[in-house]
């Protein structure tokens, strides 16, 4: 997914867990997780659990944009 997003323009951001991954984007910053850039580019934080998402959408979130991915169709319902 994130070739396609780079082959699109998008430029991602992430925590030092989703940096593991994808060694070619840059660091998010505190202020990324709660910036709405209107414009390409995509902030990405990996986390342990449903719950920790949950928490960092609570702390960080607008209410209309946020999204989790997940495996877990009861996690997804939860969302």
């Amino acid at each position: 997914m994130a070739e396609k997003l780079k082959a699109a323009g998008v430029e991602l951001r992430g925590c030092p867990e989703t940096r593991r991954l994808l060694k070619s984007i840059k660091t998010a910053k505190e202020e990324d997780w709660r910036a709405e850039y209107l414009d390409l580019i995509l902030a990405v934080r990996v986390v342990d659990n449903f719950d920790e998402a949950v928490r960092h959408i609570i702390r960080y979130g607008s209410s209309h944009t946020e999204s989790i991915v997940t495996r877990d169709y009861e996690n997804a319902k939860g969302f």
